[in-house]
């Protein structure tokens, strides 16, 4: 995710709750390399598998168990490099 997009995402929300909208959100972050899937939220356990599922109804591709956060801007800090990192993982 684009840093600068996720802060515009929160800017527009945080200017049209005084119009009276309101937003509820909420974020994943995963990383597919190597036919592997990595939760970048989570605590990285390397035993815990995920699924990809694809909803025929809907169109919709999910990944089963990922680690969620509403909290999302007190998540991401980002390096000199633009990578993002968890507070979480050392």
């Amino acid at each position: 995710m684009i840093p600068r997009a996720v802060h515009q995402i929160f800017l527009a929300a945080a200017s049209l709750k005084d119009k009276g909208w309101e937003y509820t959100m909420e974020a994943s972050f995963l990383e597919i390399y190597n036919e592997s899937i990595r939760d970048l939220l989570g605590n990285n356990d390397p035993s815990k598998k995920f699924d990809i599922k694809h909803g025929q109804t809907n169109n919709t591709t999910t990944v089963t168990d990922l680690t969620t956060s509403e909290h999302l801007l007190s998540y991401l800090s980002f390096s000199t490099t633009g990578h993002m990192l968890n507070p979480n993982q050392k």
